[in-house]
């Protein structure tokens, strides 16, 4: 059932026409970045996951409401609920996300766009922070959608605030007083996924997988948590959406 709801969004999708915006500025700006040659490996990594991380929110806010409201709900008849229904659009953007990933991990790699040869530890650390941080900015995005915040100017100012506030991390830790520092810990984590990367060769390889696995934990609670509150119906302001067993009517 998985298989074709993924073909039927990505064609869905396809038709919206909403993709075409950030991928051109994802593709864009990385040609741009590697037009001189050569870069530092890792630093330059770490600014192609971040910008990963705000493209993938971006196309994540498209694609979920991609589909006309009443489509929805015909969709998620079909999909026999709204878990499934909502798994197969999380599976299917990130999938786009994790393409990304690898294309931004691989061309310089393989065009020779850096000062030295990359090692495979960090070409695997280098995607598996991209994989990162595009789960974790679609993570964000889900939550500012239609059905979350009605009114499209709040949810992109608001997702924006949120995007900011990831990637600056390091310097509000900085900013607040030690008595609620530790606060920062529940800041979406793309600013130490960052950190990582820039500090690569000073860094213990514990302490980058915990960082990688922390991020991806992170963003899979998103993840998780949005699909439950979407199944509550916690999520359709003046709406009701009800799935009974097939043949059963949506309310």
């Amino acid at each position: 059932m998985m298989l074709p709801l993924i073909r039927y969004l990505l064609v869905s999708y396809g038709r919206s026409y909403r993709y075409l915006a950030p991928l051109l500025v994802f593709v864009g700006a990385i040609g741009f970045v590697y037009s001189i040659v050569p870069n530092p490996v890792m630093e330059s990594y770490a600014f192609t996951s971040t910008l990963l991380f705000v493209v993938s929110a971006w196309l994540a806010f498209g694609f979920v409401d991609a589909e006309p409201i009443v489509q929805q709900r015909v969709t998620v008849l079909h999909a026999r609920g709204t878990r499934v229904y909502y798994a197969a659009k999380l599976v299917t953007i990130g999938g786009i996300g994790w393409l990304l990933g690898l294309l931004a991990t691989l061309y310089p790699a393989l065009l020779h766009k850096f000062d030295r040869t990359p090692t495979f530890p960090e070409l695997g650390t280098a995607f598996l922070a991209h994989a990162a941080l595009a789960a974790l900015g679609i993570g964000c995005a889900v939550f500012f959608t239609e059905k979350s915040v009605p009114s499209r100017p709040y949810a992109l100012a608001g997702l924006a605030i949120v995007l900011t506030v990831s990637i600056a991390g390091q310097g509000l830790a900085q900013a607040l007083p030690d008595a609620v520092r530790p606060a920062v810990w529940l800041v979406p984590p793309a600013f130490r996924v960052m950190d990582v990367l820039v500090r690569y060769e000073a860094l213990p390889g514990w302490r980058i997988a915990l960082t990688l696995l922390f991020a991806a934990v992170y963003a899979a609670a998103l993840v998780a948590l949005f699909v439950a509150l979407m199944n509550r119906k916690k999520f359709y302001p003046g709406r009701s959406l009800t799935v009974h067993h097939p043949g059963a009517n949506i309310s």
